[in-house]
């Protein structure tokens, strides 16, 4: 099997330039509040790659999507005297085997295929590996083992490139990430310079990991907390804007996770990997993570993050024809659980559902948090009745439906309706034709008019209309 390589990746640079001074020299006061944000981690430990039994990649991606394709390429060292076997092994971000073809890097030779891969690696060595970047994009996380009392160091990065011609234009170093049950990183967003920090995580473990975020804005002004929920083997990857909805077109500040028990106390757990990315426009580059302790406090200047939860539910459109069809949507920040009445019960916090009422109905969205403090939100839906249509050649009346039938003057001589049982009633008084597989009146004198009507009744009780036809006499 065979492939076409990527190319050597050109040079390149991430440029993200701020002018940080005055005419003076000194920093500006909105400057020197962001600075603080940044500078509030200075002395704590950063991530630095380091061999051990087992290395976790949070973020890859294997395929290509919407005309980019994307590899990941894996470098794995071997710090011991003698040759060993490592096994990498490739997850979906719902926990499931990402099946991936795996090939030694610039090359067509193959080094496996599937979701768990062996690679020997010799002593003091290291190997370059990449996936093939076809097919439809997944995306998760992976893992390198190596035998039990044996070491060994990696890194990744992925790249991005073109498919019809394999050009790569960036190239994301996404490092080997430890576990670690409290973590911190500046992030950014600047809709105008196209710039804001992405974060992944993975759960290395069989169980469900329970993590609290807080966010806290370089003035202090903004700062809220919500809790995220990792189940065993999930990853997830989502831009802080995405995360907190509520930050603006221009945020500085400072991202804290905390994990935590089903009481959200704090959590001595080391299965949970993260790391962190800085997108400019089409290029990104991996920002450092820092480990802190779990006891370490978040101070807040503005006071306590806001921790009440708050729901939203809206319905698009908000008025329907009885047996059309609307949009419910709702969002919630600072929700464990969430419920939707009527008709729903328990949803996730956020999500979509089409609904078709048969009356106007009102839906509540109420939600909870860990504490069982809760919010409402309400959406009301309108629903009107069907607008009366004309009987006509190739017309379709549904149980519960009615077509008017009318004169060359568009005057309403005469109605046929179908129950909701599916029976079909010819009403054009004094005649009435009821309980019939089909109505076939042909040229015939009715309350001073000459109708033809030819209608059939199939199994689900639609009318279908052949041919109708109504005169003056």
């Amino acid at each position: 099997m065979t492939r076409r390589s990527v190319p050597a990746a050109m040079p390149w640079v991430l440029s993200l330039g701020v002018a940080l001074t005055l005419a003076e020299g000194e920093p500006s006061a909105p400057h020197q509040q962001k600075i603080g944000a940044l500078t509030e981690l200075a002395g704590q430990v950063q991530f630095i790659t380091g061999a051990s039994n087992e290395v976790v990649f949070p973020q890859v991606a294997d395929g290509v999507d919407e005309g980019i394709g994307i590899t990941t390429a894996i470098f794995l060292t071997n710090t011991e005297e003698d040759e060993l076997v490592a096994t990498l092994r490739f997850r979906r971000s719902d926990g499931l085997g990402m099946v991936v073809d795996l090939y030694r890097l610039g090359t067509d030779e193959m080094v496996g295929s599937g979701d768990s891969i062996s690679v020997t690696i010799p002593a003091s060595q290291s190997v370059f590996l990449e996936t093939g970047g076809s097919g439809n994009l997944s995306v998760g996380w992976a893992s390198a083992s190596a035998p039990s009392g044996k070491r060994i160091g990696g890194v990744a990065a992925y790249s991005l490139f073109d498919p019809d011609n394999r050009r790569i234009s960036a190239i994301v170093g996404v490092g080997a990430s430890p576990g670690t049950p409290a973590f911190s990183l500046p992030v950014v967003r600047d809709t105008a310079a196209r710039t804001r920090t992405a974060l992944a995580l993975a759960n290395s473990s069989g169980g469900t990991a329970r993590l609290r975020a807080y966010l806290l804005d370089s003035e202090g002004e903004h700062n809220s907390s919500k809790p995220l929920t990792l189940g065993p083997g999930r990853h997830r990857a989502l831009y802080v804007d995405e995360f907190f909805p509520g930050v603006g077109p221009q945020f500085y500040g400072t991202l804290h996770f905390r994990r935590v028990d089903d009481d959200g106390e704090p959590l001595e757990a080391l299965d949970v990997h993260p790391i962190a990315l800085l997108q400019s426009g089409h290029l990104f580059s991996s920002i450092p993570v820092t480990s802190v302790p779990i006891a370490t406090p978040i101070h807040f200047p503005g006071g306590e993050p806001t921790t009440r939860p708050a729901a939203r539910i809206s319905v698009s459109p908000t008025s329907i024809e009885r047996g059309g069809q609307a949009t419910l949507s709702w969002t919630s920040t600072n929700a464990d659980s969430a419920e939707i009445t009527p008709g729903f019960g328990a949803v996730p916090t956020s999500g979509s559902r089409t609904v078709s009422p048969a009356a106007t109905t009102t839906y509540r969205l109420t939600v909870r948090d860990a504490d069982g403090q809760t919010a409402t939100a309400t959406a009301t839906l309108i629903v009107t009745e069907p607008s009366a249509q004309a009987c006509a050649a190739g017309s379709v009346i549904p149980p519960g439906g009615q077509c008017d039938l009318k004169d060359a003057g568009d005057e309403t001589v005469g109605t046929f309706t179908v129950a909701a049982s599916g029976t079909g009633c010819l009403r054009m008084e004094p005649v009435i034709l009821c309980h019939a597989q089909s109505h076939n009146i042909e040229d015939v004198t009715l309350n001073q008019y000459r109708v033809t009507f030819i209608a059939s009744r199939d199994e689900d009780g639609d009318w279908t209309i052949s041919k109708v036809s109504i005169l003056s006499n």
